[in-house]
């Protein structure tokens, strides 16, 4: 949490959390998001001999910010 100045008052005070770091604090983030409503980005498995959409993982990844042949 960010330090607050005691001289501010309190509309000038802001209080930016700190993000999640561990995988218990990023779950519960998770789940306040889904009750909210939130669009989640689930993580999916697969197995092997899994057919995969090659150009729709490309176009995911290069949104995600990855470049390069995968």
């Amino acid at each position: 949490m960010t330090k607050i100045n005691p001289s501010q008052t309190q509309a000038e005070e802001k209080i930016i959390p700190s993000p999640p770091k561990t995988a218990e604090a990023k779950a519960l983030q998770r789940l306040e998001d889904l009750e909210a409503g939130e669009k989640i980005d689930w993580i999916t498995t697969i197995q092997e001999g899994d057919l995969i959409d090659d150009q729709t993982l490309d176009k995911w990844l290069t949104k995600r910010g990855y470049s390069g042949e995968v």
